[in-house]
Formats: C-alpha cells, sequence, structure tokens
C-alpha cells in the first residue's frame, strides 16, 4: 500500500509550503504508492481544512508514540515555540522513525530546533530547504551539513506558476496612490530583538517619510495595513492613533491579499513571504528595516534585487524617484531566483518515497 507518511504543520508559513506537497500527494500518489496521515492544529489546521484535506486536530490527549508507530517516516514543517515538533521529532527518534522537515524561510533558525522546555537544539535527519542561503544559515547555527538538502519552497513555487511573467499593474500618474504595509508581529519573537527593529518602529519610519510626501511633494499617498494572521490589530491601531498622520490609512479588509497588491504602487514590509509574493508580481518592493543591527534577513535585499531601507527621509526619496519611472523587467537576480523554486513538490515528493521500505 506503498510508504506511510506522517504529517504535521501548523503556522501559515509551513502549513502552505506543505500543503502544496500534500497535495501532490493526495492527487497521484495517495493512496498506492503513499498513506497519509495529516496532523494539524491552530491556523495551519484551518487552511488545510479549507483546502479540503483530511486533517485531524492534534489534541493534548493524543498518544504522541501511538501517531508515530504507525508511520514510515515523520514530515513536518517548522514553528515558533516548537513545542510540538520536537516532540514529534524525539518519538520518532527513540522510535528509530527518520525526520524529514521543510523550510518555509530564512530567519529564526534557532527557534525553529529549539525544545522549549530545556533550550537545546534538536536537528532532525533531514532538512529541506529553499537554497544555498538557508542552508548556510543553519550550518551557522551549528546544523549538520549533511542533513541539509535544497529543494526550493512549494508554496513559492504556486505564486510564481499564479503570477506567471505579467505584471499586476496599478493606477499611476496622480498625486494619489496606493501604498502597502505588510506587517508582522516581530515584537513577539524572541529572535527578532536581533534584528534591532520591530512592526512600530518600521510603523514610525512609514509614517515620517509619508508625512514628509504630503507636506513637501504634495501628493496624497494612502496607507493599507495588512496584518499577519497571528497579529491583533489594537496593537498597531493604538501605535496609529497615538501618532501624527496626515495622509490616509487603513486595515486591509480584503481576504485575498492579491487584490491589495493589484491596486497598490508600493509594496513595503520587513521579511516576510508576502513581501517576495509582491515581488513575483512585479510590484516595486521595499524591505524597512531601521536600525539593523544583524545580518539582513530578507533574502531579496540581500540577494540584491529589492532594496533594504532604514531612514525615512531615503524611503520618501525613493517613492519619488519610482513614480518618475516606467516599469521595468524583472532583474536577473529575481529570476534567477524563480529558477531555484521551480520543479521543488516533485522534489520533494521523490526524496520522501526514496524512504519506503523495500
Amino acid at each position: 500500500m506503498g510508504i506511510k507518511i506522517l504529517i504535521y504543520g501548523c503556522d501559515v508559513g509551513g502549513a502552505n509550503a506543505l500543503g502544496e506537497v500534500i497535495e501532490v500527494l493526495l492527487t497521484n500518489y495517495s493512496p498506492h504508492k503513499a498513506q497519509l496521515r495529516i496532523f494539524s492544529k491552530g491556523l495551519g489546521y484551518k487552511i488545510w481544512k479549507k483546502s479540503g484535506f483530511p486533517v485531524k486536530k492534534l489534541l493534548e490527549k493524543f498518544n504522541m508514540k501511538k501517531i508515530v508507530e504507525w508511520s514510515d517516516i515523520v514530515f513536518t514543517a517548522t514553528s515558533y515555540p516548537a513545542d510540538t515538533e520536537i516532540s514529534l521529532w524525539m518519538t520518532a527518534r527513540g522510535l528509530r522513525k527518520p525526520t524529514v522537515v521543510l523550510l518555509d524561510f530564512w530567519s529564526n533558525y534557532i527557534e525553529r530546533f529549539t525544545d522549549p522546555t530545556n533550550k537545546r537544539l534538536l536537528w532532525p535527519d533531514k532538512i529541506l530547504v529553499m537554497d544555498e542561503m538557508a542552508k548556510k544559515g543553519l550550518i551557522d547555527c551549528n546544523a549538520p551539513a549533511e542533513g541539509i538538502e535544497i529543494t526550493g519552497q512549494p508554496f513559492l513555487e504556486r505564486r510564481i506558476k499564479d503570477f506567471g511573467n505579467s505584471r499586476i499593474s496599478g493606477e499611476t500618474g496622480s498625486k494619489w496612490f496606493n501604498i502597502m504595509f505588510i506587517s508582522q508581529p516581530l515584537h513577539k519573537l524572541p529572535g527578532a530583538k536581533e534584528w534591532g527593529y520591530d512592526e512600530f518602529k518600521v510603523l514610525d519610519c512609514i509614517i515620517e517619510a509619508l508625512n514628509s510626501l504630503v507636506e513637501l511633494n504634495g501628493l496624497k499617498p494612502n496607507l493599507i495595513i495588512r496584518t499577519h494572521p497571528r497579529e491583533d490589530k489594537k496593537d498597531l491601531k493604538v501605535h496609529l492613533n497615538s501618532s501624527d498622520i496626515k495622509f490616509k490609512w487603513s486595515f486591509d479588509k480584503e481576504n485575498n491579499p492579491d487584490k491589495t497588491i493589484a491596486k497598490c504602487q508600493f509594496i513595503l514590509g520587513m521579511n516576510s513571504t508576502l513581501l517576495i509574493e509582491a515581488a513575483l508580481a512585479n510590484k516595486t518592493v521595499v524591505s524597512i528595516q531601521p536600525g539593523l543591527v544583524s545580518e539582513d534577513p530578507f533574502p531579496l535585499s540581500r540577494l540584491g534585487y529589492c532594496r533594504r531601507i532604514g531612514k525615512p527621509d531615503i524611503l520618501r526619496e525613493f517613492i519619488i524617484e519610482k513614480m518618475a519611472k516606467k516599469y521595468q523587467k524583472p532583474a536577473k537576480v529575481l529570476k534567477d531566483f524563480i529558477r531555484g523554486n521551480l520543479n521543488s513538490c516533485k522534489r520533494i515528493v521523490r526524496m520522501l518515497l526514496s524512504y519506503e521500505k523495500k
């Protein structure tokens, strides 16, 4: 009946990446070549339930050993805190079952593999990563190099196909223009403290820049704020209401972020997957990182595709300069980034099936 694969993911990024692999396995390999038992909780459970996957909610009362004993291989995403993943990996190790983990982003490597009960690192048998940058990041955290395999990121592969080579257009030639800010609750992440900024400092930088566009250039920016699924709007609203703002702003009301990306001329963020998605749509993206004191966590700015900006006056000048230019074709670095993520699902599925007992 094929290899038995236990799958678990709970955070949005991990659930999206794993979801692409699950879709391929269910469509092309289940049940004749692969039997799946899929577990999740929180936002990941909602995403997979909406996708129609046969997912079960992982409850505290579940017998972890019994779940893992059924499987030939344990396949998970990562999250923070990594309590459930660590428990699955440790149980699998005790039962001599291989563990394969799919990484979905280029940051918080330590936190994704740290046992919250004793603060010790636990490395699974195999970690599937997006590219050489992610591999180096893990090796720098003392992950064993022989256990890391570059496969690409399946969710980004799907988004590449969604957008194709066409540009999502936005209105131009007016004093009125839309700017999207993709927020993240960085102040809740321990690893973000090493970067030197959080979402509130980023918002202050954006507010100062947009205020100066109003006062000095007579422009009329409209800021649309897209909150993260794990983010509380109240925190941002309190901060915004206490700020001196001279332009229109609102929270994004669209369920599908693509609609907001489509109507905005500039997409501002920090280091999120959605910011990468906007770049794949050939939008002008900027990574706002005021006071950065560590290595840049955003892959596209590190690769040189998009600007990393940390000061309001530089952001203002960048917006003015870009508004005066016509659309340019995607840079070579983005094409290389796209090429590295194509066929990621095929590579991952082939690797999973290779664990089948002969």
